[in-house]
């Protein structure tokens, strides 16, 4: 029987770091932010999975499970969502390869909100001369012209 279980453990320490090789050399070879989310999240969560599996195999003790699987779901957890932030950063601030997108859903939101920012950070233009306020797009109508004769008759009611 430890025989079995030293070969798990010698199986699965031997796949995850495989798994954990492969990822950072995807990571490393890979051209932009966007192509590396892959092997940044996938490979590396399962080879985390084989490298605990290899750990409790080891230690052949029911109580170290609980911290092994604790630290699995944790790692569930944070990988997508650090991906979906890092893939985010990256499309925005253009760190990809734009001809290797098949289809780009965001190009136009993404120029959208680059031209609100440009606006937004270019200065005012100072002036002397006293802006004209348009008392009606601003609100500072006087509430006594004239009304149609259908709200008239709608306050009346």
């Amino acid at each position: 029987m430890d025989l079995v279980f030293d070969i798990l453990t010698g199986i699965c320490l031997i796949l995850g770091c495989l798994m954990s090789l492969g990822a950072a050399l995807g990571i490393v070879r890979f051209p932009d932010v966007l192509s590396r989310l892959h092997p940044g999240a996938k490979p590396q969560v399962f080879g985390l999975f084989l490298l605990l599996a290899g750990i409790g195999f080891a230690a052949r003790s029911w109580a170290l499970v609980p911290a092994l699987v604790l630290a699995w779901t944790l790692q569930i957890l944070a990988v997508p969502v650090s991906s979906h932030m890092v893939g985010r950063s990256g499309f925005r601030n253009r760190h990809f390869t734009a001809s290797a997108l098949t289809v780009n859903e965001l190009a136009d939101l993404v120029e959208q909100m680059n031209r609100e920012e440009e606006q937004e950070e270019a200065p005012a233009e100072a002036t002397d001369e006293p802006r004209e306020v348009d008392a009606d797009a601003a609100g500072l109508g006087n509430d006594t012209q004239a009304k149609p004769e259908s709200d008239l008759e709608a306050e009346r009611d």
